[in-house]
């Protein structure tokens, strides 16, 4: 089974000209952006299961927008779960 390779090696692969200092700076620049989506989804699920708990208390209620919102925390759930992973893969 082959090793799976870093950010920075895969860069490193596949534009071998770049420069050392240019190679970190942009390893430390995707690795920022990984943080900032992970940061995101983290809070757009928290705010997601906010609102499910307002649409199961609503009234009149409101079945759709019950499941609408269960549907809304399982992708962001997939989503944090994914980026995760590419934290732990590549970084």
């Amino acid at each position: 089974m082959e090793e799976q390779l870093k950010y920075k090696e895969l860069r490193q692969k596949f534009e071998p000209d770049l420069e050392p200092r240019e190679l970190q700076f942009q390893t430390e620049e995707a690795l920022q952006q990984l943080n900032a989506d992970i940061t995101a989804t983290t809070r757009e699920l928290l705010k997601s299961k906010s609102e499910l708990g307002e649409a199961i208390a609503s009234y009149p209620f409101d079945p759709p927008l019950i499941v609408e919102a269960e549907n809304e925390i399982k992708a962001l759930e997939s989503g944090l779960k994914r980026l995760e992973e590419f934290k732990l893969k590549l970084f």
